[in-house]
């Protein structure tokens, strides 16, 4: 192993990258695994989200910068920490900030109770009722998380719904964001393509003064 590669620790698989194949089996134990394996799997994906969201608004995400951030002691070493950066950065509204953190709440309760609970135990009932819903009625995100309030609806479909609303919300901010940052660039190249136009016609100038001072003299505009 070389001297300079940092050993990996615990902490690291947190931040591990999934393939796509290992995004997939994730998606599939906050549908179909057991309880307490939902809620905890639905907050670690959406701190991946957040993570992905975060990192790509940075002026500086390196690999190192990014290690440092997310360390035991840095900054970002919280679902909550995320969330609210991305709340401060302008990512994510008040209202995702709210639900984010009733997952995150729900999933606390599961990883430190003492004693078996589930979806249908009264408290998380009570935290997933609280879920809060986008101003814009008309909205889809507004649509699909109408459902949470009903109270005919089951606990465990409430809190899937609400696990899969967030992550379309932030999938569709994380596109968002590469479309700006395609554009950014591309207005960029423009620019450098343009300035390296006049630029070499500066340096053209400046290194033939004369013809500024006299015209009929340049190669190609004698009479």
């Amino acid at each position: 192993m070389s001297k300079n590669k940092q050993k990996r620790t615990l902490h690291d698989l947190g931040h591990d990258t999934p393939t796509f194949e290992e995004t997939q089996q994730m998606a599939a134990l906050v549908h179909e695994g057991p309880d307490i394996v939902r809620a905890i799997v639905a907050a670690a994906i959406i701190e991946h989200e957040l993570e992905r969201l975060i990192f790509d608004r940075l002026r500086r995400n390196d690999e190192g910068t990014i290690r440092m951030l997310a360390r035991p002691e840095g900054p970002l070493t919280s679902l909550s920490a995320k969330a609210l950066l991305a709340y401060a950065l302008g990512i994510i509204d008040d209202v995702y900030l709210y639900n984010i953190g009733i997952v995150r709440h729900i999933r606390n309760a599961f990883a430190h109770a003492k004693r078996p609970i589930t979806f249908t135990t009264p408290e998380i009932v009570a935290a997933i009722a609280k879920v809060r819903l986008p101003t814009n009625k008309r909205a889809k995100d507004y649509k699909s998380l109408e459902i949470v309030k009903s109270p005919e609806a089951a606990p465990g479909e409430c809190f899937r719904i609400l696990n899969s609303n967030i992550q379309i919300y932030l999938l569709k901010r994380r596109t968002k964001l590469a479309k700006r940052k395609t554009a950014y660039h591309r207005r960029k190249q423009k620019e450098s393509e343009s300035g390296n136009y006049f630029g070499s016609l500066a340096k053209l100038l400046e290194d033939n003064p004369h013809w500024l001072l006299d015209p009929d003299e340049n190669v190609g505009f004698s009479s």
